[in-house]
């Protein structure tokens, strides 16, 4: 399985997250992709997505953040059999600061 994960923050503040992942097989793929915030209490989740498709798929989507802050976007992806058998997973992410 091939996973990437893409995190841009335009001036405006607003966050760009997105999470590809591709199976080798035409089996059924979801991918979670979360959206997290780095504070003095550590990562904080603050807006998640998720999609599921077969052999590919993709999550995008848009969230306004605040200044001075260090961001995170994790995208974990699950391939499942035929009998819904979880028999892959994979991870991967990407951070900004802003």
């Amino acid at each position: 399985t091939s996973i990437s994960a893409a995190l841009e923050i335009n001036a405006l503040g607003i966050a760009s997250c997105g999470g590809r992942a591709l199976a080798s097989s035409s089996n059924r793929i979801a991918v979670y992709v979360t959206l997290q915030q780095n504070t003095a209490s550590g990562w904080t989740t603050i807006r998640s997505w998720s999609a599921t498709a077969i052999a590919a798929t993709q999550v995008s989507g848009q969230y306004a953040v605040a200044r001075g802050y260090t961001y995170r976007v994790n995208v974990i992806a699950y391939v499942y059999d035929g009998r819904g058998n979880i028999i892959e997973t994979g991870s991967t992410s990407k951070t900004c600061v802003f």
